[in-house]
């Protein structure tokens, strides 16, 4: 008997229409800009995370197209978490 083989594929996609510094879901440097520009902008997001098979193989993978999926605060990415108390959780690969 074979077993039952699920797949899962999750996303998002976000457009925005908006005055730059009131996007509350961009990162904190850019919430109310010091350079005082907040002339409107068209804003197109996506993230997707999927798991499952591929022939014989499992497959796990997440894309983000707004930031790296460590970044942390700071705007830094690295492959593993630092013990230096970021400011964010990250999620190290």
């Amino acid at each position: 008997m074979t077993p039952q083989r699920s797949n899962l594929i999750s996303g998002v996609v976000d457009v925005r229409l908006g005055a730059r510094g009131t996007d509350f879901y961009d990162s904190y440097r850019e919430f109310l800009p010091l350079d005082g520009d907040n002339s409107y902008e068209f804003d197109v997001e996506a993230a997707v995370f999927a798991t499952g098979n591929v022939g014989e193989w499992l497959y796990t993978g997440a894309y983000n197209s707004d930031r790296s999926l460590n970044e942390n605060c700071r705007g830094e990415s690295s492959l593993f978490r630092g013990s230096s108390g970021d400011c964010d959780t990250i999620y190290p690969t």
